[in-house]
């Protein structure tokens, strides 16, 4: 009958539909789980490359160079800097695939412009050398400009495109230029700016360059090292300004070089240590610093550093009585890696601080967007610093630290 036929079609397509989805849910269970490996891949290999980076970043920064050519000094550092620029490019790919759901990274805080600004100019001129370029850095303003903003992405951004102008410049100069364009009570808007004057490139072809899955190969380069990265820097600096609500512009001509220019707004904001002299604060002395880790380079490479900034330093594995050894070593400040297989830095920092109150620092390869902040406070840690990182960054964190403690 035609009831019959219609219930045993109808019966069929639910069968049918209830197939398929179950076929989709299973494929998209698959691509999730495909998505969350590549993630831990890219996590896991940063963790794993950190490690040898911060003994070559950290011994080099230590190191007598009267006793040895400072020009092998600075090529190792410049290659150790270079390949952590490499690894953090890599790494805002995994976090652009999670800003696509909704999980932008924001970290919002008081920065000196012009010292941030000085520090990136300065973090790149042994590539300029090598390449024999003169970075200029021009501020419409003088001295300090404390500003609230997000600094990690902006120096990102500025990177990224000092690195390309360096490799793509034929002339002897590039500028790195910052406007104050609108001032407000609260908010500066400004304008940056990164230009050469070397081979540019035509209109057609300026979309392609921030597609990371496609180079542009006609242009010749004096680069000595041939360093064209892995064609991602302006990706990344793409997407990185369209989470800070701007956009890249580009203005070139082939034969006359390319401006890329940026606008941000920011709020006004006062220096971190308002009415005292820097110089009084870095005074502070914790008494003696006690460095846990289960690496041993890394161990050598903290108490290095440490004595290099005349504090006395004592290390731990997470094997040893800790508790013991800061009671018995008058230990004022306590360095504590994260990820350690005996006992985690978590758990350590909980049990420090069940019997004293002493400030711990989270000594850490894990990078920024993937430490667990909630677990930070909840073990009693006051503060983090991620390998590798200069001495001068070292000793700002423990300083800051100790004045907020």
């Amino acid at each position: 009958t035609v009831v019959a036929v219609y219930l045993s079609f109808s019966a069929r397509n639910r069968r049918i539909q209830k197939e398929l989805n179950e076929s989709l849910t299973a494929q998209n269970k698959l691509l999730e789980t495909v998505s969350a490996e590549k993630s831990r891949f890219f996590a896991i290999l940063s963790h794993e490359l950190r490690t040898p980076i911060y003994a070559i970043t950290g011994l080099t920064s230590v190191i007598n160079i009267k006793e040895i050519d400072p020009q092998q000094i600075n090529a190792i550092k410049h290659s150790g800097n270079y390949l952590l620029f490499l690894i953090n490019n890599i790494l805002k790919l995994i976090n652009f695939e999670q800003s696509a759901n909704g999980q932008v990274q924001v970290e919002v805080s008081s920065f000196d412009l012009t010292n941030s600004l000085t520090n990136i100019v300065e973090s790149s001129s042994y590539f300029a050398t090598q390449n024999n370029i003169n970075l200029n850095l021009q501020l419409d303003w003088k001295g300090e400009c404390w500003v609230k903003g997000e600094r990690r992405k902006l120096a990102q951004v500025i990177i990224n495109l000092i690195v390309n102008a360096i490799k793509y410049s034929q002339d002897d100069n590039v500028l790195i230029a910052a406007k104050r364009t609108e001032e407000t009570v609260s908010h500066y808007k400004m304008l940056f700016k990164v230009a050469d004057n070397g081979v540019g490139i035509s209109k057609e072809k300026q979309q392609q360059l921030f597609n990371y899955t496609e180079r542009i190969e006609e242009e010749p380069t004096n680069n000595p090292f041939n360093l064209h990265g892995m064609g991602i820097g302006l990706f990344v600096v793409n997407k990185l300004l369209t989470e800070l609500g701007s956009k890249i512009e580009v203005d070139s001509t082939p034969g006359e070089g390319s401006t890329f220019s940026f606008e941000l707004y920011f709020e006004k904001s006062v220096p971190e240590f308002e009415g005292a002299d820097l110089n009084d604060i870095q005074r502070n002395n914790p008494g003696s610093i006690l460095v846990v880790d289960d690496n041993r380079i890394n161990l050598m490479v903290a108490k290095k550093m440490i004595e290099k900034l005349s504090y006395t330093c004592h290390i731990a594995a997470d094997t040893d009585d800790i508790l013991s050894i800061i009671t018995n070593n008058n230990i004022g400040l306590v360095l504590m890696d994260i990820n350690m297989p005996s006992l985690n830095g978590y758990e350590w920092s909980k049990k420090i601080r069940a019997t004293m109150d002493i400030p711990i620092i989270a000594h850490t390869a894990v990078v920024e967007e993937e430490l667990d902040m909630e677990m930070l406070q909840k073990s009693g840690i006051q503060n983090f610093i991620t390998k590798p990182y200069t001495i001068e960054l070292l000793e700002k964190t423990i300083q800051d630290t100790l004045v907020r403690f």
